[in-house]
């Protein structure tokens, strides 16, 4: 719903709506994810196209495999996207704090970090993660079928990865060191000045980064 939901009088219109999204289940049942199946899912999505990852998953060990998965997405040129995470500690949460890895911090509606996001010299960038109109397969109370209110660094890192899709469109020769470069540095600088743990370089900003001429190598 964040990146591709289009309707606009629910009350909810994503990032990039002629995208198309390709939805992989990781986990099971009980909403656990093992590093093996994460990594058959990332990879699986790479191999069959899809142009950014996104996710959330929380590890509070480094992991060897998934190191390798990120390199991987790297080398083809897919970014990972993933929410910073929801355990509302500054402490490593992987794949999030992983070298490569685009972090995504959730901010609520007065571009505060909401208490429940993780932090940390991680962060990349911050995003809308609280209290975010969008589609749901569950039904509200409010709102009745088909859409709900929906909060989380999933939410944040949804939108990152929305803006991401939408750089890489518009400009598809850019490399990875610079497409993470232009999504970082056409932020909105927050809290204090330059890159911090809460925020990471700011809060996204898609009319900038689509505005905005990446510089020439």
């Amino acid at each position: 719903g964040v990146i591709v939901a289009s309707n606009p009088s629910a009350g909810v219109f994503g990032v990039a709506p002629d995208c198309k999204v390709m939805p992989i289940k990781a986990m099971n049942e009980d909403g656990e994810i093992r590093d093996a199946d994460l990594i058959q899912g990332v990879v699986w999505a790479v191999d069959h196209g899809a142009s950014v990852v996104t996710l959330t998953a929380e590890g509070k060990s480094p992991s060897k495999a998934i190191e390798d998965m990120v390199k991987y997405a790297f080398n083809k040129r897919v970014p990972i996207v993933v929410g910073s995470g929801d355990s509302g500690a500054n402490s490593e949460s992987y794949p999030a704090a992983n070298k490569g890895v685009i972090s995504v911090s959730a901010l609520d509606e007065s571009s505060r970090v909401v208490s429940s996001s993780s932090t940390g010299s991680w962060v990349s960038v911050s995003a809308p993660g609280q209290n975010i109109m969008s589609t749901s397969s569950t039904k509200d109370s409010k709102l009745g079928s088909n859409y709900a209110s929906v909060s989380g660094s999933a939410i944040a890192a949804a939108y990152a990865a929305g803006e991401m899709a939408l750089i890489k469109s518009k400009y598809p020769t850019l490399d990875m060191v610079g497409l993470r470069n232009h999504l970082e540095l056409t932020t909105d600088d927050l809290g204090t000045k330059g890159p911090d743990d809460n925020f990471g370089f700011g809060r996204i900003n898609a009319a900038k980064a689509l505005t905005t001429i990446p510089p020439k190598k």
